[in-house]
């Protein structure tokens, strides 16, 4: 036998306690022996036994440390009546041997007793192990946890603190973040006294793939680093459709990640009032103006990067003083509710319209509002992010 375990043996019959000691003995166990009750009860409180055979119930009311193991009792009895037996089992008792008895039904009876100790043994020491395993996975996902909280804050610091200021025109945003990195991103800013550039960008998926790369779009769509960005050639004003056609040959379509972004850049000619614009499979911004129902304004376009070789067809679109332009990812039209139901662009367009006499900064709060009374306790399934424009 492989398994071998400490036993001891109480018997107040000489003959018999010897004979069993040795049985046992020979099969490899360490064997102790009691030729009474007390010896067998203090011997139990002082050492630690896997195996009780006893000619005495007394040994199961022996009083054990709170660090020892409760050993596996089993009764050598003259009795061999079935209610007497019963009552031992009852008692707390787990197996019995009726004398006389033959050394073979011994071995045999203690070899299976052994066999359920290693049992008991390997699924402890395996519990013991899925314990340690669980405390380091829980440190891990402690740690991992914390980072990502971290990343948000940085990913979220990259959004604009305040939109530039212009005198003829006004923007404001929201942006409604998940508590795990996402990937929508948003800026405004002056590309020359004359024109001013804007985008919004939505990364699919969650996680730090999307956020990475939302982080790069953030560093080559800004006008601060004149040697990194795709707004500028040569010195020149890059137009929206080379923009987006130089993102798409940048950042083609991750097949590994599963990673793309749509996007909507536009500029936008403070003297003309024009605006010129491109989409990468982005959704349509809505247009309110005075005395009019809000509209969706036209265009397409793939997801930015699915097809290198095709170029990004250019919208222009002649705007007037006191006209309003949403634009958004479509975590905000696409989201669903506790019934299953879209929140969708007509209903957007019908608060827009319903929001008229508010200024555009009010108009977002209360569309924030709206959406979130309407979730109601549905959690947010995606990021979302509103940019707005007005003419003065």
């Amino acid at each position: 036998m492989s398994e071998k375990v400490r036993i001891l043996v109480a018997e107040d019959d000489l003959t018999t306690r010897k004979m069993v000691k040795s049985i046992l003995e020979s099969l490899g166990n360490f064997v102790d022996e009691a030729n009474d009750a007390d010896e067998a009860r203090q011997k139990i409180c002082e050492a630690e036994f896997e195996i009780v055979i006893s000619n005495w119930m007394i040994p199961a009311n022996a009083e054990i440390k709170p660090s020892q193991k409760y050993p596996f009792m089993i009764l050598l009895s003259a009795k061999s009546e079935n209610h007497s037996l019963c009552k031992c089992l009852e008692a707390g008792l787990n197996d019995y041997i009726v004398k006389p008895f033959e050394s073979k039904e011994l071995e045999v009876r203690v070899k299976q007793v052994i066999r359920i100790i290693s049992l008991e043994k390997r699924l402890s020491e395996q519990s013991l192990d899925l314990e340690k395993a669980r405390g380091f996975a829980e440190k891990a996902n402690k740690r991992i946890k914390k980072d990502l909280l971290a990343a948000v804050r940085i990913q979220t610091s990259l959004l604009p603190v305040s939109l530039p200021l212009f005198p003829d025109v006004s923007f404001e945003w929201v942006c409604m973040p998940l508590d795990e990195l996402a990937g929508d991103g948003l800026n405004v800013f002056s590309l020359d006294e004359n024109h001013i550039g804007f985008y919004i960008l939505d990364v699919t998926g969650h996680g730090v793939p999307p956020a990475l790369l939302s982080v790069q779009l953030n560093r080559v769509l800004s006008p601060v680093f004149p040697n990194a960005n795709v707004l500028y050639r040569n010195g020149r004003i890059l137009s929206p459709g080379a923009v987006l056609s130089e993102l798409s040959r940048l950042f083609p379509v991750d097949l590994d990640n599963f990673l793309s972004f749509t996007m909507f850049y536009g500029i936008f000619n403070r003297k003309t009032l024009e605006l010129k614009y491109s989409t990468g499979g982005h959704p349509r911004p809505v247009l309110h103006r005075a005395g009019q129902s809000p509209f969706f304004l036209e265009g397409f376009g793939f997801p930015i990067g699915s097809f290198e070789e095709i170029p990004y067809r250019e919208f222009t679109f002649q705007l007037q003083k006191n006209d309003r332009l949403f634009f958004y990812t479509d975590g905000f039209s696409e989201a669903r509710n506790e019934q299953n139901l879209g929140f969708g662009k007509t209903l957007l367009c019908k608060l827009i319209n319903s929001m008229t006499y508010l200024p555009l900064r009010k108009i977002l709060e209360k569309l924030v509002a709206r959406h979130n009374k309407w979730l109601a306790s549905k959690r947010l399934g995606d990021e979302m992010s509103i940019l707005a424009m007005e003419l003065k």
